[in-house]
């Protein structure tokens, strides 16, 4: 006797494992996305102080953004529908302190487009 339909007779309702598959990696892939924002803010902020101060400027920035994208996850009114853009936020600042810092010890290690970025954003914070 197969034990899907013996299931399916007793509660038509209830859910398979199968379909808490999706709903566990979900979980998986959002709780490491926020892990990773939380460690690259806090290690931008420590690193930051003994760079300088338009780094600094970026890294609490980049602080202040992740824990709005924090708080709009745990659907705080007003900002929970704003969670997208707050992660997009996050992930470019997080790509623009790094251009920044690296700028800061030369153009030599970036890449060309990385190094054409740095130096615009030289241009403009400088």
């Amino acid at each position: 006797m197969d034990i899907d339909v013996e299931l399916d007779r007793v509660n038509t309702t209830a859910a398979r494992a199968s379909a808490l598959a999706p709903v566990f990696a979900l979980a998986l892939f959002t709780s490491a996305a926020l892990l990773f924002f939380v460690a690259v803010a806090s290690g931008a902020v420590l690193v930051s102080g003994t760079i300088g101060s338009k780094a600094a400027l970026l890294a609490r920035l980049l602080a202040i953004t992740v824990l709005l994208f924090l708080l709009s996850m745990a659907k705080t009114p007003g900002l929970f529908r704003f969670r997208g853009w707050l992660q997009r936020c996050c992930l470019a600042l997080v790509v623009a302190w790094v251009v920044f810092v690296a700028a800061e010890f030369g153009l030599a290690s970036l890449p060309p487009l990385a190094a054409v970025v740095a130096r615009a954003m030289i241009a403009r914070c400088g």
